[in-house]
């Protein structure tokens, strides 16, 4: 199963890219929101792991559009973000995203997350 990872940091995709692939993952990278969208609609990940600040097109914008097509709107979408006011997991919830989670993030909750969503 494929896992999109979306962040504008090489670092944390790796860092995400490697706990995928603990879980048996095989992980695609984009750096952008707009990207991931093109990835998503060719590849048809199992998961998405969205940041949703990012340049170009955000995660909020990204996870809209996503969840809006046909062909990707039961993809399950987990923000992943630094963003830790108060509003940002409601926001992502409304965006579209299906879990939230803060970085640093706990392996073991985001495991069992992925195992819920994908069932």
């Amino acid at each position: 199963m494929k896992a999109l990872i979306v962040d504008d940091s090489s670092f944390i995709r790796r860092l995400i890219c490697d706990a995928m692939k603990r879980l048996g993952f095989q992980p695609i990278e984009a750096h952008d929101g707009a990207m991931a969208i093109d990835i998503a609609r060719n590849d048809k990940p199992a998961v998405i792991l969205m940041d949703m600040i990012m340049p170009k097109m955000d995660g909020y914008e990204a996870t809209k559009i996503l969840k809006s097509d046909p062909d990707t709107a039961q993809i399950p979408i987990i923000a992943i973000t630094s963003q830790i006011m108060p509003d940002e997991r409601k926001k992502a919830e409304e965006a579209g995203c299906n879990a939230f989670f803060e970085k640093p993030y706990n392996f073991w909750e985001l495991r069992a997350t992925i195992k819920e969503l994908i069932k």
